[in-house]
């Protein structure tokens, strides 16, 4: 009995020496925390005395995590906390910005800096981060490519000119192609409501898309942004499909997708101004962009007679009307 007691008591007295450990953390935990908090003084004590192995510091992470906690949501506010962070983390073993972080809730989730920076970060910290290594085109299976937040800002936190400097920065524009598992499991902060991506109704029935395909998608998606911004957005992406069709083949119907995701592109629409809660805010709620996009994809589109009958049985005549004026300058061609 006198054994089997003993034997309890070692037990018990492990289980609670192993959980004070864990609560009390590693040297490298501890230096860890004073880079967190930016006492860099109390760091260097145990790099002085040799109280951690430098190999341990995972830099790259650790970079990561002050950044994204503590410097991300005003990098141009925080750029020099920032480079102190990079080059005394980078001294420690050179940090490699190309690779999936641990992120989220409890780090159980990965994440990438690039598709991090290229969720609303400006012209110069894109730059900072590519001149120190990082690669705009770095993929990892199962997270999307960086050009998914990028151009579901295209027309709001971007236009042409950042697009065009990030192209000049290395990025690759249109060689990614989009898993639909992917697509369809990423969250967007930036998406209204669901965090969710507005896919095409058949999604299941595709498995890659095109950039073509991706910016028909943002397009469609609804943002966290009021009617003036939500306005000059489409007009933004509407020309950037124009341009970039020539270059791609359409995976889906665009048409019926855009129509069914947004309640604006309608008949009644084209041409017409509004103006926002009484101010001087007037914008188009159907950009003239985007009623030439929606005229050129209904020309190209097999089955326009089913888009008419859908939209005289609902009623809109006022669509239903558009949509055959354009049937018949077609056929009179």
């Amino acid at each position: 009995m006198q054994g089997i007691k003993l034997a309890l008591y070692l037990v018990m007295l492990t289980t609670m020496l192993g959980s004070a450990a864990k609560a009390q953390g590693s040297p490298v935990d501890a230096f860890s925390k004073f880079v967190r908090d930016g006492d860099y003084n109390q760091a260097n004590h145990y790099l002085a005395n040799k109280w951690i192995n430098p190999a341990d510091v995972d830099t790259a992470q650790l970079f990561y995590d002050v950044f994204t906690n503590r410097y991300s949501r005003d990098i141009l506010a925080n750029a020099g906390a920032i480079d102190t962070l990079y080059n005394y983390l980078n001294a420690i073993g050179p940090i490699n910005f190309n690779r999936a972080m641990a992120c989220g809730y409890e780090k159980k989730s990965r994440c990438l800096l690039v598709n991090h920076l290229f969720s609303g970060a400006r012209q110069e910290p894109i730059a900072y981060f590519v001149d120190r290594g990082l690669d705009p085109n770095y993929r990892a299976s199962g997270i999307v490519p960086a050009t998914v937040p990028l151009l579901m800002r295209i027309g709001s936190t971007y236009g042409i000119e950042d697009l065009n400097f990030i192209v000049s920065k290395g990025l690759t524009l249109g060689a990614d192609t989009y898993a639909i598992t992917e697509l369809a499991s990423y969250r967007e902060e930036y998406a209204d409501d669901s965090y969710q991506l507005t896919l095409p109704a058949n999604y299941l029935t595709l498995q890659r898309l095109n950039m073509l395909d991706m910016l028909v998608i943002a397009l469609a998606t609804r943002v966290k942004e009021q009617a003036p911004m939500q306005s000059l957005r489409r007009r933004t992406l509407c020309e950037f499909i124009a341009y970039a069709a020539p270059s791609f083949t359409p995976t889906f119907d665009y048409l019926s997708h855009v129509l069914d995701s947004i309640p604006d592109f309608r008949g009644a629409n084209v041409g017409r101004l509004e103006q926002r809660n009484n101010r001087r805010e007037v914008y188009e709620p159907f950009p003239e962009p985007c009623v030439t996009l929606i005229q050129n994809m209904a020309v190209s589109h097999g089955n326009l007679g089913t888009v008419i009958n859908r939209f005289a049985g609902e009623g809109d005549t006022a669509t239903a009307n558009w949509f055959i004026s354009i049937l018949n300058s077609q056929q009179q061609q």
